[in-house]
């Protein structure tokens, strides 16, 4: 081998060296940086579940909150509406009584209060009853 033969393959184990050398810091820092990416990432979707989560049970108690009032307006409107049949059906039954039995409801009601004072309140037609 002659000495420009040496040289250059001194300087050719140089380079494969150098290129070895840069190849494997370049990789080290490429898995480096996939594994912060990989890291990063994975917090990113944590956050996003514990978001989500959070969304998830806000509303579900918006929902049985919703639920809870249709279900009092509910309960609320049959009453109403029971009420109203009642207060129709006394009505109906009263202004169907004569003049003596009318009266006498009225007497009947007002001793069950006791002896509580009050004023009893008649209107125009009841007026012309009397």
């Amino acid at each position: 081998m002659s000495s420009g033969e040496k040289i250059l393959s001194v300087i050719n184990e140089d380079s494969e060296k150098n290129i070895a050398e840069i190849k494997s810091e370049s990789e080290k820092k490429c898995r480096e940086i996939l594994d912060k990416g990989r890291a990063k990432a994975k917090e990113f979707e944590n956050a996003a579940e514990k978001k989500k989560a959070e969304l998830d049970a806000r509303m579900m108690k918006s929902c049985r909150s919703r639920v809870e009032l249709e279900k009092r307006n509910a309960i609320l409107k049959t009453k109403r509406a029971e009420i109203d049949k009642a207060v129709a059906a006394v009505e109906e039954y009263m202004t169907g009584l004569g003049d003596k039995e009318y009266f006498e409801l009225i007497y009947k009601l007002a001793a069950t209060l006791g002896k509580k004072e009050g004023i009893v309140m008649l209107n125009s037609r009841d007026i012309k009853r009397v």
